[in-house]
């Protein structure tokens, strides 16, 4: 975290008459006070500057350093960096699973430390072994928000969207209604399930031949297409006359097929 080169501000600045402006500026300053103190740090001011470069044992010279401010760790766990004469503005401390760095200085940062005074060896230290850098300048109105409303925004897509929407509504409620009234279903209503053409036949038969003329019908049916013989004519007609109603129909049927396949 650098801060911005600013003038020595006194640690408690009083205010005077007529100085709305500078109040509102040293609101910015005592709010990083206060944070940096939170943080085990004073930011003192340096009343007098005797050089404007910063000297590191770690990336050696800065050679323009524009700060006007130092720090003054009051707990063991900030480490020296760099020094301005014999004022810290450097310091580092663990923080968390990484670490937490404060600049007096932003200017090493800038554009123009980077074109005319750039220290690489200073740079490197700041991003080795890092996984990723971000760079955050919303302070110069460059930002940049990805995300669908951010597309939609940049090629005028709101209308788009809007009709997305409207169908995805449409589709929904033609989903849930209709136009057609809906029919109470009756679940006493007739229902006609398939058979196979062995239990039509049945069906056929005890709907339209009753029990006692259903032997006679059968005999009809076999005269239509069989040969019989002699004997076997013989036989059936002696069968009728000696059949009694008593006895059931399969049991006649039974006897009749025994007569009529016996041997000569």
């Amino acid at each position: 975290m650098a801060l911005r080169p600013e003038k020595s501000q006194s640690p408690e600045p009083t205010p005077t008459p007529h100085a709305d402006q500078e109040i509102t500026n040293d609101g910015s300053v005592l709010f990083w006070r206060s944070l940096i103190r939170r943080w085990g740090a004073v930011l003192a001011p340096i009343s007098e500057i005797h050089s404007g470069t910063a000297h590191s044992t770690l990336f050696g010279t800065i050679p323009r350093w524009l700060g006007r401010n130092s720090f003054d760790p009051f707990t063991s766990d900030w480490r020296v960096i760099a020094v301005q004469g014999t004022r810290d503005v450097i310091i580092e401390r663990a923080f968390g699973q990484g670490s937490l760095v404060l600049l007096a200085d932003s200017f090493p940062l800038s554009n123009e430390a980077l074109a005319v005074d750039r220290n690489t060896d200073f740079l490197l230290w700041l991003i080795e072994n890092r996984d990723g850098v971000l760079f955050d300048e919303t302070h110069l109105g460059l930002s940049e928000k990805p995300g669908i409303m951010t597309l939609a925004q940049r090629y005028g897509l709101q209308g788009t969207l809007a009709s997305i929407v409207a169908v995805l509504l449409l589709f929904i409620w033609k989903c849930q209604y209709t136009l057609v009234p809906r029919t109470k279903s009756h679940g006493s209503r007739l229902s006609v399930s398939g058979s196979s053409s062995n239990q039509v036949f049945l069906n056929l038969l005890q709907r339209t031949i009753s029990r006692k003329d259903l032997l006679g019908v059968c005999l009809e049916t076999w005269l239509k297409t069989a040969r019989p013989t002699t004997a076997q004519l013989a036989r059936l007609e002696n069968f009728r006359s000696e059949s009694g109603e008593e006895q059931p129909v399969v049991g006649h049927y039974n006897q009749l097929i025994t007569l009529l396949n016996e041997q000569l």
